[in-house]
């Protein structure tokens, strides 16, 4: 979608549509609906021998990340700089492939010069450069094969990640959002009626995925699904994963000030200016 338009309505990067909101002629407009909300404090990866012990022993070192503009990226980057003084420019980026070589760019970035960032020499991975100490960590929404072989070069920075997360939305409120639904804009501009049944559909399909959960976890093939579930509850609410952007207002303007602050948008957005204004509000069936 991003680099093809394949599709009239597609899942999309959140980071990436921020940015796409900034641009002359934005493509998208996107409904304020996420089908994927993760933490990612358990998104990053160390080298064991780099001398790194906490969050602040990160300044000065260098960073792998597929692409600096990911989703995952801009929320390890946020807390970093919000939660241990950890700025962007206080690393330097090295992108390319996390396992494979020779990864292309999906959308070009135009980062101000504070930001360092290379390219990996084309023949290298990320993975294996974190396994031989040629950077020093690694942001990763997926855990890289280095630290799956477990040869104990590369372990988490957080290996209590859960508790730091839950302490973390305590704190802030937040709970990542990671992508949102977007409709090429010159639909929207043409039927506008599109964006809000699109909306209702999906937020229909999604109540009634998670009522089938609560009342039936046993379906479900993992052993304690239904206490996990008690326990997100108690956290996050009976609602775990609202839609709509006033009930994730906070979560929406984290991540805009963050894509501002770490060089990727070009101005600091609102939360209501990310969607079409006929979903912010829900309209009865």
């Amino acid at each position: 979608m991003l680099k093809y338009e394949d599709f009239d309505a597609s899942e999309i990067s959140l980071s990436a549509y921020i940015i796409d909101q900034c641009s002359a002629r934005p493509r998208f407009i996107a409904l304020p609906f996420f089908p994927l909300r993760v933490f990612r404090h358990s998104a990053l990866f160390i080298n064991r021998n780099a001398g790194i012990r906490t969050p602040e022993d990160l300044k000065g070192k260098k960073i792998g990340v597929p692409e600096y503009h990911l989703t995952a990226a801009l929320w390890v980057r946020g807390f970093l700089q919000h939660d241990y003084g950890v700025s962007p420019e206080d690393v330097e980026w090295y992108l390319g492939g996390l396992e494979e070589t020779g990864r292309k760019k999906r959308i070009e970035e135009e980062l101000p010069k504070r930001i360092r960032v290379h390219e990996i020499p084309p023949d290298q991975t990320l993975s294996d450069m974190l396994e031989r100490g040629l950077i020093s960590a690694l942001i990763s929404p997926h855990r890289p094969l280095c630290f799956l072989k477990n040869t104990g070069n590369v372990g988490l920075l957080f290996p209590n990640f859960k508790e730091v997360e839950m302490d973390y939305f305590r704190r802030t409120g937040i709970l990542p959002i990671m992508h949102t639904v977007v409709m090429k804009r010159e639909i929207y501009e043409r039927e506008p009626w599109v964006t809000q049944s699109l909306y209702k559909a999906l937020v229909k399909a999604s109540s009634s995925v998670e009522s089938t959960l609560f009342h039936s976890a046993l379906r479900y093939t993992l052993p304690w699904v239904q206490q996990d579930w008690e326990e997100a509850q108690k956290l996050f609410g009976t609602e775990i994963f609202p839609s709509g952007a006033a009930s994730n207002w906070k979560t929406l303007e984290a991540a805009a000030l963050y894509s501002y602050e770490q060089g990727l948008a070009t101005r600091k957005l609102r939360p209501a200016e990310l969607f079409a204004p006929n979903t912010l509000e829900q309209c009865k069936d």
